[in-house]
């Protein structure tokens, strides 16, 4: 995986605007998945299909296709932070955004 998307109108499969307030973290997990290209959306719904729509499922997608289990695994990895896109939804979702004001304390 050695692409690089710096802005979001690089994606052409965003499901739904970036920003959006999720309300259900399936929703953001699938849009994650579709913005960084780790499958193709036949390929998602193919897994939605056997799996159910669920964070159990979209998480297992993430491992299958980066070794990595959910998102907040991949934000650790600075390689994968690099290459991958994080929306301003995905880090307050997952409160990522705080991650260097912990490290002055």
């Amino acid at each position: 995986m050695t692409k690089t998307i710096k802005n979001i109108s690089e994606c052409g499969k965003l499901v739904r605007k970036v920003n959006e307030d999720y309300q259900d973290e399936a929703t953001l997990i699938y849009d994650f998945i579709l913005v960084n290209e780790l499958c193709t959306e036949d390929e998602l719904s193919m897994a939605v299909d056997v799996g159910g729509y669920n964070t159990e499922t979209l998480n297992y997608v993430i491992y299958r296709q980066t070794g990595y289990h959910d998102i907040e695994q991949l934000y650790d990895t600075t390689d994968e932070r690099k290459s991958l896109y994080f929306s301003d939804a995905v880090l307050d979702y997952y409160g990522l955004n705080d991650t260097d004001d912990e490290d002055e304390d």
